[in-house]
């Protein structure tokens, strides 16, 4: 009754209205006849078997014909299901429900929810349904009632003490079921959780990786149960879990934000010994999932990069696969030339959807990659017939990688300015600072854009954070030197001075190398003698001399326009861009924060993700790796 499945790609939005992945085939629908559906199944399943269907003794006990009528029930749920007919299934369940036992809710949970409509309005209905709700309210009960839900496995409690109870294996069907059907169900996923965590060895590798799947998928995090399942897949044996679930693993982990670099090491080394028999999304999937975690494993991504490169079967990766393979190794910045002269090859013969353009634009400009004119053409004709369709992000990042790569193509980068202002107000807190940062240095033919994009701002200062706040008032410094804005600079001054004045009050909030970057924004050449600025310098100026700061120890970066990523859109932190070897006071932080880091931080100076792709040791990770261990 169980197929394996492979997670949706990662730029799925939220709970999308999309198919879950192999799904099974759809059936034909079959023809209307007078023949009941139960009459119907009975001739399907005498078909099937090439034989009469048999009959139960009258002799047997009550627990034997229990056990074949359940299996009678499997059957023809099974039947039912391979008809393609939805309503048939529906009137399956409906005439057996109540005899159901917790294989047969599982069975037909998981038929019900392969069988289910998938666009988002057609679903909506369908779980409106008397019969669906009704076996929803079985499942539900079935499983916050389960035997071992509060007992642990040392107890003397075996799982077939309780007849006709689930199986622990069944809950990964019931948990992919509910993702499928978009079910964000906290109790039932709480319960089945309960039931699992300590239950993880019971599970084949691909019921784990589908229980894991099932709990990112609606955007869950269950400690206990992550925890858990990451000390059984550092436990695990070479070769136990083929290299498609530990796609799905890593995929799962980066979705929920669960950032455990030993585990994450651990797939690495096992991904780069089975490459070749990886398929396209599971390794667009994977390096995903290691650029969303912020982990440059060097071996891993170099390896993928090239397998992707000289393998002919690259022409195979969808642009959405493609795309995020290019966006993974931007986000970590790796440089990979011969990949990228592959995935310009290949996004050539492809149809781009916005996110493909926004991601591939951004990455080739954040690698400082200059893709040639034709595939720019391409990209920029794919935004201008579809521009309404873009997300704010979106529209932020292609402003931002044009300014890079083509910023004297006047007439595209006006078009698009435009409807970023028209859309102002859909831009998320951080979102409207990215937009800034990314429009300050590109000729806009209409100025005044910028200046309104700016003032946009204002209302929401207070709800920036500190990084955000950076890329703002870089944005404004650089506008005010763009020779294109020479006739608004006081307006831009006035911006800049209120910004500041802002800033000044949340100074305590930045960290040091942030504090570095608003020095250097405010140079006098560019943001004027105001009052406020003139305060924010001393201020500034104080804390880098009581922290003792190497005034070059940061360098300035470009305006931040987020990392792209799409599968957790709604997370404010996704709007700013981590810097790739992080500051010694930023590493302490995660090292003494983070989940999971605290047990690795004696091994990670052995890992590839903490040397740079020259081979030397991050000089800030060395240091905060020492401090931790002398700690």
């Amino acid at each position: 009754e169980y197929h394996r499945q492979t997670p949706l790609s990662p730029e799925a939005s939220f709970l999308g209205n999309h198919a879950p992945p192999l799904v099974a085939e759809t059936m034909p629908i079959m023809t209307a006849t007078n023949t009941a559906p139960s009459q119907q199944l009975g001739q399907m399943a005498q078909a099937k078997r090439g034989g009469p269907k048999q009959s139960f003794s009258s002799g047997g006990s009550t627990q034997g014909s229990s056990l074949k009528r359940n299996k009678l029930i499997n059957r023809n749920i099974s039947v039912a299901s391979e008809s393609g007919n939805v309503n048939m299934l529906l009137q399956v369940v409906d005439a057996n429900l109540a005899d159901m036992n917790g294989i047969n809710l599982a069975t037909a949970f998981h038929r019900v929810a392969k069988a289910a409509p998938r666009s988002e309005r057609e679903l909506t209905a369908f779980r409106r349904h008397p019969t669906f709700a009704r076996l929803f309210d079985g499942v539900l009960e079935h499983v916050q009632n389960h035997s071992l839900r509060h007992s642990l496995p040392s107890e003397a409690v075996a799982q077939t003490a309780v007849p006709g109870e689930m199986p622990v294996q069944c809950l990964s069907i019931v948990a992919w079921s509910c993702a499928s059907l978009q079910l964000r169900h906290r109790p039932l996923f709480a319960a089945l959780a309960e039931v699992a965590a300590p239950r993880l060895l019971d599970l084949k590798p691909y019921e784990l990786s589908n229980l894991l799947w099932a709990f990112a998928k609606v955007g869950l995090n269950h400690c206990e149960l992550f925890k858990n399942i990451a000390d059984r897949l550092l436990s695990r044996q070479e070769g136990e879990f083929k290299v498609q679930c530990l796609s799905t693993i890593a995929w799962s982990f980066a979705t929920l934000k669960r950032r455990n670099l030993v585990l994450f090491n651990s797939l690495a080394k096992e991904v780069c010994h089975h490459v070749a028999s990886m398929k396209p999304q599971e390794m667009s999937n994977t390096l995903w999932a290691f650029a969303k975690n912020n982990y440059a494993h060097v071996d891993l991504f170099r390896t993928l990069g090239d397998t992707i490169a000289s393998d002919a079967s690259s022409m195979a990766f969808k642009a959405q696969e493609i795309s995020n393979t290019a966006w993974a190794f931007a986000t970590v910045g790796l440089q990979h030339r011969v990949l990228f002269a592959k995935i310009e090859a290949v996004s050539l013969r492809q149809q781009q959807a916005p996110q493909n353009v926004a991601n591939l634009l951004w990455a080739f400009a954040k690698l400082k990659v200059r893709p040639g004119d034709k595939l720019i053409d391409i990209l920029v004709d794919s935004a201008m017939r579809k521009l309404t369709q873009y997300k704010p992000a979106e529209l932020s990042a292609v402003v931002w990688a044009m300014a890079q790569l083509a910023p004297h193509n006047a007439p595209f980068l006006a078009v698009v300015a435009r409807a970023c202002v028209e859309r102002a107000s859909e831009f998320s807190c951080n979102g409207v600072a990215n937009l800034a940062g990314a429009l300050s240095s590109v000729p806009l033919q209409e100025p005044q854009l910028y200046v309104a994009v700016l003032q946009s701002s204002f209302p929401r200062l207070q709800h920036l954070l500190p990084r955000a706040l950076v890329t703002l008032l870089n944005g404004a410094t650089c506008a005010a030197l763009n020779p294109v804005y020479a006739l608004h600079q006081a307006s831009l001054q006035a911006a800049t001075a209120q910004i500041a004045d802002h800033v000044v009050a949340r100074l305590a909030e930045f960290q040091p190398g942030e504090l570095l970057e608003l020095a250097k924004a405010l140079k006098p050449s560019s943001s004027g003698g105001a009052e406020a600025v003139d305060e924010l310098r001393r201020a500034l100026s104080r804390f880098v001399d009581e922290a003792a700061l190497p005034q070059g120890a940061v360098e300035k970066r470009p305006p931040s326009v987020g990392s792209m990523s799409t599968a957790d859109e709604s997370q404010e932190d996704d709007d700013s861009e981590d810097a790739i070897w992080p500051t010694r006071d930023r590493m302490d932080s995660m090292l003494s924060s983070s989940p999971g880091l605290d047990d690795a931080s004696p091994a990670l100076a052995d890992t590839a993700a903490c040397r740079a792709p020259d081979g030397r040791l991050a000089p800030a990770l060395a240091a905060a790796l020492e401090t931790k261990a002398a700690a």
